[in-house]
């Protein structure tokens, strides 16, 4: 049901055709607000578009997009890393054996903003920001575009990882407050694992800028896969194993160890957009998933396929509880709006030289043709093991409350309403491919030491 809105206050508008995939009555906008005017009944989808566009007070214009901070000459000494030169696959498909690369990430922002679907706005619920440091409430082709020169400030174990990701927050309800659950990531970039699109297309380099999602915050429904790539290709996990999706397609019931929640991703790219989501649906014309492991003749290029594992660690001290004491950002308690936002960042030469080598997984990165090797036992890690940094935010949001802070209410979905860090900031910092911040210490011998991180 519409709000009734008086005449004077409704935003004039000139008939407009309604924007897919909606077909509101009277096939205009202009309709719609007649409608909404008389209160008369129609498709809520379809309300939602009359409200936004025609029964709203004027909107406040979109300031002008800032143009990119010009890229400094870089300094003398980069070079720390080889990120440049190495073998280029050879033609064709690759073998089905297993080649992917991992990278673990650490949360290094909680804030309201989503760059993707409130641009220049702050948005209606928080979310766990993991990967390079340039997340804001704008991100453009050129900030998700490292130079050979350039390594990426990142949460995640790999320099030259300077993707973004973003999550909805998780939060237990316990004795009238909200405590944020400790949240983490993996994400998996495979080649041929038999639903890539490897039988009919060679694996190309994964193109910066491209923005990718799974999952739909206004989701009100149970997921419904039955494994990875049945269905809907994600899902709560039962007792945490991959391939088990929860009974009743909702938050898991074990609360023993973490809750993890799988996305897959399509890997066949028409290559039209980087930037294809539809903004009501959450859909991506662009891209489709591989059929019998090959991609369609209209999306014929190719990514990795990309598979994340979201962690939300329930069984932390101070949690457990039962599953009815959780509740998303989103203000969802059955679990049914988790998703996943995803931006390019890697340098891609070097993830598509890593992924076709073969050397990168198996055995970690101890193989001395596995591009990735370099990053072992950098600063103060294990000789076989990557470096997290050390925690740091996103100089792009500076929001007023920290990872770990108890709150009454999730900030933006109820009030109090935090704010968060507008207008668009139009500056970028670099990080050189030097030893300013990264160094080798002088114990990393090649000894193997026992010491992991869990994520």
């Amino acid at each position: 049901m519409c709000t009734v809105v008086a005449p004077a206050q409704c935003t004039p508008v000139a008939p407009t055709p309604t924007p897919s995939p909606f077909d509101c009555p009277g096939g205009s906008l202009s309709a719609c607000k007649d409608i909404c005017r008389h209160e008369t009944t129609v498709h809520d989808a379809c309300v939602d578009v009359c409200l936004e566009r025609c029964c709203s007070p004027t909107p406040t214009p979109a300031p002008p997009s800032p143009r990119p901070t010009p890229r400094p000459p870089a300094p003398a000494g980069v070079g720390f890393f080889k990120l440049t030169g190495w073998p280029s696959p050879p033609p064709g498909p690759l073998p089905n054996d297993g080649r992917q690369i991992s990278v673990d990430c650490l949360e290094h922002t909680t804030v309201r903003l989503d760059p993707i679907f409130k641009e220049g706005q702050c948005h209606d619920h928080i979310h766990s920001v993991f990967g390079a440091d340039r997340f804001g409430s704008k991100l453009t082709v050129e900030d998700m575009t490292y130079s050979p020169d350039e390594v990426a400030k990142t949460s995640c174990t790999n320099p030259i990882d300077g993707s973004i990701y973003w999550t909805p927050s998780l939060y237990k309800r316990d004795n009238g407050k909200l405590r944020k659950v400790r949240t983490t990531l993996t994400v998996y970039y495979k080649d041929n694992d038999g639903h890539s699109g490897a039988d009919n297309q060679p694996l190309r380099p994964l193109p910066p800028g491209l923005k990718l999602l799974r999952g739909n915050p206004m989701r009100n429904r149970p997921f419904t896969a039955t494994n990875d790539m049945d269905g809907e290709h994600m899902y709560w996990c039962e007792h945490g194993l991959i391939g088990h999706p929860t009974p009743d397609g909702g938050f898991p019931t074990d609360m023993s160890s973490k809750w993890q929640f799988n996305v897959n991703y399509p890997s066949c790219w028409d290559e039209t957009e980087l930037d294809c989501i539809d903004r009501m649906t959450g859909e991506m014309p662009c891209m489709a998933f591989a059929v019998n492991n090959m991609c369609p003749d209209t999306h014929p290029y190719r990514i990795p396929r990309i598979v994340a594992e979201i962690h939300y660690w329930v069984s932390d001290n101070g949690f457990y509880g039962s599953r009815e004491d959780y509740i998303l950002s989103t203000s969802d308690t059955q679990g049914y709006a988790a998703h996943l936002d995803i931006v390019a960042g890697w340098q891609p030469d070097l993830l598509h030289a890593a992924i076709s080598s073969g050397k990168c997984f198996k055995n970690g990165w101890d193989d001395t043709s596995c591009p990735f090797r370099q990053f072992y036992g950098l600063n103060t890690a294990p000789c076989n093991a990557p470096f997290f940094r050390p925690p740091f935010s996103s100089y792009r949001s500076q929001p007023p409350y920290s990872l770990a802070e108890l709150v009454d209410n999730i900030p933006g979905m109820m009030p109090p309403s935090s704010g968060c860090t507008l207008p668009i900031p139009t500056s970028t910092e670099y990080n050189w491919n030097n030893n300013d911040f990264f160094y080798r210490h002088s114990g990393c011998n090649g000894a193997i030491s026992n010491t992991t991180t869990v994520i």
